[in-house]
């Protein structure tokens, strides 16, 4: 008997021991650039390759390799350029980039370099479509962002943040609507939809609730209301309201600035095996600047936490891949284009 509690003993030490190991997260791989990186990150997420892809604020998009920087998608016109960026998602094999609210296009790897494969057209709203990111699944494109469904003289607009495509571009549903009844600009906020296996999970900057919408039939099945830690700093009541700045465009872009920066908004969002993994703002006494979240995709419970100083651009493989030292727009620090891997480590 005292033989078979040892060995249950020693059985349950190794299991400390591993769930401890797991817990280091650790630096395993740093590229380091000589590229000028000045504007805010946009987009980012990281390809089948390893490599970044990113569109930054006033620079376009960049693929990050561990040895160098290649430009695409110049701003232009052409079939293989972009007048904007309004997001970007994996398209089975190939890469797409939301160039306007009714248009994406499909880029194809071919000799290192990524090149315009076709466009896909979506159907066209008559009312205002402001798109900020989206994501191919089941077959049909959902994307997130503010779609009036009026028009309003008196400022009652009735609106969606959630509109579903199939793959030829017809819209197949509107979701996630509410009526406001005064002026506002939370068509700036950002908004994100995660593919995660039979659903998709959508969530706005300015809150840590995640819906649940399953891909099949196009419905909320959960609505869920995520654990808040202590050191998470509220949206006050009065960001993002419309308001006569006197036209100076100044003025409007440090609104801008200090709606992004003064509170505890989620700057990214991804999926890593069973965690949802959400990356917000951090501020004193943290002495970080951002914090990790890990969610559990089935009970939505936080599950660990992380402190860290540098911004989280996506994740691939286990992998989690960083600029360091934050957004080359937002943190003075964020001055040089380096790559930072972290991962869990034994």
């Amino acid at each position: 008997m005292k033989l078979k509690n040892f060995f249950i003993l020693i059985l349950i030490l190794n299991i400390s021991l591993n769930i401890y190991a797991e817990n280091k997260f650790k630096c395993i791989e740093t590229w380091k650039h000589d590229t000028d990186i000045y504007g805010n990150i946009m987009y980012s997420m990281i390809n089948p390759k390893g490599d970044v892809i990113g569109c930054f604020y006033m620079i376009g998009l960049l693929n990050i390799t561990p040895k160098k920087v290649i430009k695409f998608a110049p701003r232009g016109q052409g079939p293989g350029d972009l007048m904007d960026t309004h997001g970007m998602c994996e398209y089975k094999d190939d890469l797409a980039i939301i160039e306007l609210s009714n248009k994406i296009k499909i880029f194809e790897m071919k000799d290192n370099k990524y090149v315009w494969k076709r466009t896909q057209w979506l159907k066209r709203s008559e009312f205002l479509t402001i798109v900020k990111s989206g994501v191919f699944a089941g077959n049909k494109w959902f994307i997130a962002g503010t779609f009036l469904l009026n028009y309003s003289k008196k400022y009652i607009y009735k609106k969606a943040y959630l509109k579903v495509f199939d793959n030829k571009g017809n819209l197949l549903k509107s979701l996630i609507k509410e009526t406001t009844f005064k002026p506002d600009q939370f068509h700036i906020m950002d908004y994100y939809v995660l593919k995660n296996k039979k659903n998709v999970l959508f969530l706005a900057e300015n809150k840590l609730n995640v819906k649940v919408i399953s891909i099949d039939k196009l419905e909320i099945v959960n609505d869920i209301n995520l654990s808040t830690p202590k050191f998470y700093k509220k949206m006050p009541e009065d960001f993002y309201i419309w308001n006569k700045n006197s036209g100076d465009i100044s003025n409007i872009v440090k609104d801008w600035n200090m709606w992004k920066t003064s509170y505890s908004r989620i700057i990214h969002a991804n999926i890593s095996k069973n965690w949802l993994v959400l990356q917000i703002r951090c501020f004193k006494p943290q002495n970080k600047k951002f914090a990790l979240l890990f969610y559990n995709t089935k009970s939505f419970k936080l599950e660990r936490t992380i402190l860290i100083n540098d911004r989280l651009l996506g994740i691939r493989d286990g992998k989690y891949y960083f600029y360091a030292n934050g957004d080359p727009k937002y943190d003075e620090e964020a001055d040089e284009c380096i790559i930072k891997i972290y991962s869990f480590c034994k």
